[in-house]
């Protein structure tokens, strides 16, 4: 059945995280369906991984810590009916929002299998020739220093982020979410992969 049919029943199970006591805090439950906006489709989930950062995210160790009851999860495998504008069916990986989960450190990625996709957390650099990292720590200077793991990132618009600027240099104040494929230190983000 179509995902955005009108006949959709109005509730679905959902993985829910009632207290941050790792799995056991984790309940399938009925909860109301969400009814997508203009410009949003609905998702159906095919899979979802449990990466350590989902882990710890349980157990109430990995920042943002949001409000409980929350769902949980970083990434997910879905099926993706047309949208009204005309787009056609797929099957894509999509960031559910940080509502949702943390997705994963840079440090985490650079160790995860290339190939796959994956929602990466970290602060975003651009350098004066146009270069995009995502790194796992900033210094506070002016300008920061990118320090910890990195990685480079392809194929962004940095449009929709809020950058602080000095002497050539862009960067994000607060950590971002890019959803890419990792091959090797490099995260493609692709049009296929937006949710």
């Amino acid at each position: 059945m179509p995902v955005n049919d009108l006949e959709a029943p109005a509730m679905m199970r959902a993985a829910v995280l009632n207290e941050y006591v790792g799995g056991a805090g984790l309940v399938v439950q009925d909860v109301p369906r969400p009814v997508p906006e203009a410009g949003e489709v609905l998702i159906e989930v095919a899979a979802t991984p449990i990466n350590p950062s989902d882990l710890a995210f349980l157990e109430g160790n990995y920042s943002p810590r949001p409000t409980l009851p929350t769902r949980a999860g970083s990434l997910v495998l879905a099926a993706c009916s047309g949208a009204e504008d005309g787009g056609s069916d797929s099957t894509v990986g999509v960031s559910p929002g940080s509502a949702m989960g943390p997705g994963i450190s840079v440090e985490d990625a650079l160790t995860a299998d290339s190939g796959q996709p994956l929602l990466v957390s970290g602060f975003l650099f651009v350098e004066e020739d146009g270069t995009v990292t995502l790194v796992s720590l900033m210094a506070e200077s002016l300008p920061p220093i990118p320090g910890g793991d990195q990685l480079v990132v392809e194929g962004l618009d940095l449009g929709g982020y809020q950058f602080s600027e000095s002497q050539g240099l862009r960067w994000t104040d607060d950590l971002v979410q890019v959803l890419g494929v990792l091959n090797g230190n490099t995260l493609t983000v692709s049009d296929t992969l937006s949710g």
